[in-house]
């Protein structure tokens, strides 16, 4: 024994030779000041701080465990050390393998704190009390800041166990301990403050391996990572947190790649578990496993980030992308994102954000903000943004522009380079000090939104030499631009120095949706000029661009692009197509775009509106109106089409000062199903009967051989440029009956705008002969007729159906369209023992526009030679319950009427309010029925009253859905 002593001193000795004493502490009740001078402290029992005393230790003390004993704090303890020479609790796992029983916090004086401590190698193997390895604390409200909690074990809670109370941790590290459930913080019925603390790499043998919440916990975790816990080999939940019956709120927190070392568990990351959970801007990614996984719990999780895990057991609002948020990036309807967050290096436990990260600026904005001043970040911890303006001098650019940096002021050309990516944010403005350009290869996002738009531009007051606009040269196809404007962008060089004032696009298929384009100008292609790819423009506009040889607005060259729902308006150019010019064999396609107002002023003045050189462009439901010439043109100042195969269809040409179309050895031109007026229709050599009126149709109007029209389009306001159709419109339902209906589900309109029209249904009409019970002989030829039926739809001729019922048969007659019709009932099989049943249907050429007549009628049959009754009419008035009744939707209501009489059959609510009228007309006598739809009414109890002359009566009707 007196060896094993020795070697202890010994090693002190070897280890603490620089300090001048060793203190031996027996065990019992300590207090007063332990300092630097006298350190180490060896331990050689428990020792207890009592109730009303204090313990001090100063920085630099080392207070050593000789022995399987504990320091228990019942009065104060104030461990303060400092950055540069903290206090350490510790042991000699060698020399000591029982280790020692750690620091216990038992109903102390909440003034007690420890900064800038270590403990480690505490050791609670025990099932009964082995609680926090490291650090138990017990109806206590110490704080804890700066310290490091390692190599600790515990059978609960091997670096800390907190039992009630509400102790605050700030700055802390709780890392490579070891439970057999809870490696790293247990926290049972307590409310602690976890604020920027590290809870990481701690290991449990089954749930909880970070942190453990049970029995009404509510703590609160800000800023904090719980990342890299893992269990050992039992199946387990919530390697990050296991929460159980508890109320966590966690904000601005990082749950990273928490795993199971064995089996699989359900949840890495978070178990929820009968409780109830605030989440918010905090980063869930690579945990293995589900994400969070919720039993029987309530999670709020808002402006949070998913990535690189599953996340299939989140209630079914969360990660359904719904929206975009601040940055324009996808988001759910609680604006979690599910993108990666670019955390700096995860293999090092680095989980700072990099500067293209999607969380900077995506956290909760009625948080408080970061402290650089910008919205709050998603994550653990803020990425420092630099106020704004700022100065960007030239070469390669990428990762994340904030309005916050906003306007970013560029001083020289810049560029992301291949395999860079550029993210600008909403509200950034991107200010050109020069003419200089923005040149991409890599990829740019740029996504604003229609409140907050991002804007490339210059002050053309300051530099009178313009920038140089954006070049998109070989450029990651899922580059996208949205909510942007471009403006006074400048390109006047040779070749393609003088291509694209605004945007030059060579090579790269990307996506602009949203943007303006205006006030550019270049050689070529004044607002875009566009060759090689497939780029998509989506609800763009190119207005006031000019160019001084071709293609004011766009020049697209050996393209595919698609022009969808744009505007090209108001563009000029000295030279052809001053809206668009297609040439390099582009086969481009345009649909619900306008080429409107603009303007070619040189000689070559062709194809005002769209100048096509060798190439085949599709231009679908389009409008091109108001397009000119100076002088006025005599070449198409519509449309020019030089050894073309062009496909127009549906499209309005009108109001253009030259030919609408002009046809250059392009016989090959479909252009069908549109309209041309207020001005020529053709020029040059167009196909045989183009624009000779020579058929109708399915309006009933005039139109040539190519379904045509050249009647006035009616728009809502040509002087204000708003081409939507009026209701009155010719267009309407007059496009392609080929192409995709319109959102109203009726044949396509011409023209760009579509109006809003269903099917107008034939109009109600009433039965007249046989009357309502009259009485039929079984073998006579009996004329039936009804009141004619009209169609609101110009040419739609209205036809109709006769259905007679006997017994278990029912008869259809060919469509007609007389609104009578006479049937030889010899020729049927009736049932002379009931009464038969005939009513008629009114029909519409247009699909699902029929209607049934306001009422059926029946009618009593008897054999031929046999007598008919002098009065086989009711006697008196009577209203008979509705069937079915309880009813889902539909029943049918009987009622006599003896006499002819005015007869109002109506439905109220239980509060007396009319929903409807099923009848409010004069009738002939007889039996009749009548059909009730509640289709549109909720579930309940309603009244049908029936009042005819002095009779009155009501029956009640149960609605079930």
């Amino acid at each position: 024994m007196k060896r094993g002593w020795l070697a202890v001193v010994l090693l002190l000795i070897s280890v603490y030779e620089s300090h001048a004493d060793t203190t031996w502490v027996q065990g019992g009740s300590v207090s007063g000041n332990w300092t630097a001078e006298h350190s180490p402290y060896m331990i050689q029992g428990d020792v207890m701080v009592a109730a009303g005393d204090s313990l001090r230790i100063n920085p630099g003390v080392v207070v050593y465990f000789a022995a399987p004993c504990s320091l228990t704090v019942n009065g104060k303890l104030l461990a303060v050390g400092t950055e540069t020479d903290s206090i350490r609790f510790t042991t000699d796992t060698l020399a000591n393998p029982g280790r020692w029983k750690g620091l216990r916090f038992i109903n102390a004086d909440s003034a007690s704190r420890m900064e800038y401590c270590i403990v480690e190698y505490g050791y609670l193997p025990e099932m009964d009390t082995g609680r926090g390895g490291g650090i138990y604390c017990e109806n206590t409200s110490c704080r804890f800041s700066h310290c490091l909690l390692r190599y600790n074990y515990a059978w609960f809670g091997g670096g800390v166990y907190v039992y009630h109370g509400s102790p605050t941790f700030n700055d802390c590290k709780i890392m490579f301990n070891y439970g057999l459930t809870c490696g790293g913080l247990a926290l049972d019925g307590a409310d602690a403050n976890i604020l920027s603390c590290r809870i990481d790499c701690n290991t449990s043998g089954a749930s909880g391996a970070g942190i453990f919440m049970l029995n009404y916990s509510a703590p609160y975790l800000e800023y904090t990572t719980v990342s890299f816990n893992h269990n050992g080999n039992i199946v387990s939940n919530g390697e990050g947190i296991f929460c159980s019956s508890s109320a966590p709120t966690i904000i601005h927190c990082a749950l990273v790649a928490n795993h199971p070392r064995g089996w699989a568990g359900s949840a890495s990351a978070m178990y929820l578990y009968e409780s109830l959970a605030i989440v918010t801007s905090t980063i869930f990614a690579f945990n293995f496993g589900e994400a969070i996984l919720i039993r029987n719990s309530t999670a709020r999780v808002r402006y949070c980030d998913f990535y690189g895990q599953s996340w299939s057991s989140l209630p079914d609002d969360l990660g359904i992308i719904t929206g975009t948020n601040a940055n324009g990036d996808s988001c759910d309807s609680h604006y979690n994102i599910l993108l990666d967050p670019q955390l700096a290096d995860t293999a090092a436990r680095d989980l700072h954000l990099l500067p293209i990260s999607p969380c900077i600026n995506a956290g909760d904005p009625a948080l408080p903000h970061d402290p650089d001043g910008s919205v709050a970040d998603i994550g653990a911890f803020p990425f420092y943004l630099q106020a704004g303006p700022t100065h960007v001098t030239g070469g390669n650019v990428s990762g994340r522009w904030t309005q916050w940096g906003s306007p970013y002021r560029i001083e020289g050309n810049v560029t992301v380079a291949l395999g860079d990516s550029l993210r600008i944010n909403p509200g950034v403005i991107v200010d050109f000090a020069a003419p200089y350009s923005l040149t991409i290869h890599g990829k740019l996002l740029a996504r604003g939104t229609a409140s907050d738009s991002i804007k490339f531009t210059m002050d053309t007051l300051a530099y009178f030499d313009r920038w140089r606009g954006l070049h998109f040269i070989n450029s990651d196809n899922t580059s996208r631009m949205e909510y942007c404007i471009v403006e006074y962008g400048s390109a006047q060089g040779t070749e393609e120095a003088g291509f694209g004032g605004g945007i030059y696009c060579d090579g790269t298929s990307a996506t602009f949706a949203h943007c303006l384009i205006r006030h550019n100008g270049a050689r070529y292609g004044g607002g875009v000029f566009v060759t090689g790819a497939a780029p998509v423009f989506n609800h763009c506009r190119f207005m006031q661009n000019n160019a001084n040889i071709y293609g004011g607005g766009l020049v697209l060259f050996d393209t595919d692009a698609r022009l969808l729902s744009c505007r090209v308006d108001g563009n000029t150019s000295f030279g052809s197509g001053a809206g668009i010019l297609i040439s390099g064999f582009s086969a481009p396609y345009l649909e619900f775009t306008t080429i409107s107002y603009n303007r070619s002023l040189g000689d070559h003045h062709y194809g005002a509106g769209i100048y096509c050189t060798h190439s085949d462009p599709s231009v679908i439901r389009c409008s091109i109106i108001g397009n000119s010439a100076t002088p006025p043109g005599l070449f198409g100042t519509g449309m020019y089409v030089l050894e073309s195969q062009a496909v127009i269809n549906s499209t309005i040409f009108a109001f253009n000062n030259g030919p609408a179309l002009f046809f250059w050895d392009s016989t090959q031109i479909q252009a069908n199903y549109c309209d041309f007026y207020g001005q020529e229709v053709a020029g040059g050599s167009p196909p045989t009967g183009f624009g000779v009126l020579s058929a109708t149709n399915a309006n009933a109007d005039s139109c040539d051989s190519y379904h045509n029209i050249l009647l006035d389009p009616q728009f809502i306001d040509t002087t204000a440029r708003d081409f939507h159709l009026q209701p009155t419109s010719p267009c309407i339902h007059a496009g392609d009956p080929n192409l995709p209906h319109d959102p109203d589900e009726t044949v396509a309109d011409i023209g760009a705008f579509y109006y809003h029209r269903p099917y107008f249904p034939p109009t109600p009409f009433a039965l007249l002969s046989p009357q309502n019970g009259d009485t039929l002989i079984d073998t006579n030829r009996v004329r039936f007729s009804w009141e004619n039926s009209q169609d609101g739809d110009r040419g739609d001729t209205v036809t109709f159906a006769l259905f007679l019922h006997s017994g278990d048969s029912t008869w259809t007659f060919p469509v007609f369209v007389d609104s009578q019709h006479i049937v030889d009932l010899s020729a049927l099989s009736l049932d002379i023992t009931e009464p038969m049943e005939w009513w008629v249907t009114a029909h519409s050429p247009r699909p699902d526009t029929s209607i049934e007549c306001q009422e059926r009628f029946i009618a009593h049959l008897v054999s031929a030679g046999a007598m008919v009754p002098e009065n086989s009419l009711p006697r008196e008035f009577a209203l008979y319950e509705s069937y079915p009744n309880p009813f889902n939707a539909v029943t049918a209501i009987r009622f006599d009427v003896p006499r002819a009489s005015r007869v109002k059959l109506i439905v109220f609510d239980l509060l007396g309010r009319e929903v409807a009228v099923l009848q409010d007309r004069f009738m002939e006598a007889g039996s009749h029925r009548v059909l009730f739809d509640a289709g549109a009414l909720t579930s309940g109890v309603y009244f049908c009253r029936m009042t005819a002359d002095d009779f009155t009566a009501v029956k009640k009707l149960l609605l079930v859905k």
